[in-house]
């Protein structure tokens, strides 16, 4: 994905930066209740028992992969049209995620106590998800873009959509990137 993207300007190099940030852990912490063990909740038991959005953009980038190795010019028109509709379910889905992530986190209040670590804790979980959500959105127009073999037009227009879909990222969290 970064050796795709020209890194000659300033911007090209922040993008490539909110890029990395795919590769990296969102935050050190782990969340107890989202393991293969733990017990599920009334609010992760429905998570638990179908993929999200983000796990299905994971299998989307393989059924990429897939496609680029296909030799028969009608089976992959059909298949990349299939990707582009699996991924505009994804984005559907991680945008309403993210429009109830943002309700849940407007809830907390701008300053919390060191005392108040349940408050902070849970808080932090919502900001995690936050950001997970985030950059799921960022990355669909990229993977949507690696479906469009044959038209260049509309494969630029999607990658620059998703790097500046990054560079927001970036620009909003980079002070808590590194330090």
């Amino acid at each position: 994905m970064i050796t795709q993207i020209k890194t000659t300007t300033w911007r090209n190099s922040a993008v490539v930066l909110a890029a990395l940030l795919f590769c990296l852990p969102v935050f050190a912490e782990t969340e107890p209740a989202s393991g293969a063990n733990a017990a599920p909740t009334s609010e992760t038991a429905a998570q638990d028992q179908s993929p999200d959005a983000t796990t299905r953009l994971q299998e989307v980038q393989t059924r990429i992969d897939q496609l680029k190795d296909e030799s028969d010019e009608a089976a992959r028109n059909s298949a990349a049209d299939k990707i582009r509709d699996d991924i505009k379910e994804c984005r559907q889905e991680l945008s309403d995620q993210l429009d109830g992530l943002l309700e849940q986190w407007k809830t907390f209040p701008s300053f919390i106590a060191p005392e108040e670590e349940a408050l902070r804790a849970e808080r932090s979980k919502v900001e995690s998800r936050l950001l997970k959500v985030k950059l799921a959105l960022a990355q669909a127009p990229f993977w949507e873009a690696q479906t469009h073999l044959n038209d260049e037009n509309s494969r630029k227009k999607l990658l620059q959509q998703s790097a500046d879909e990054l560079e927001k990222i970036h620009q909003a969290h980079r002070s808590q990137v590194a330090g």
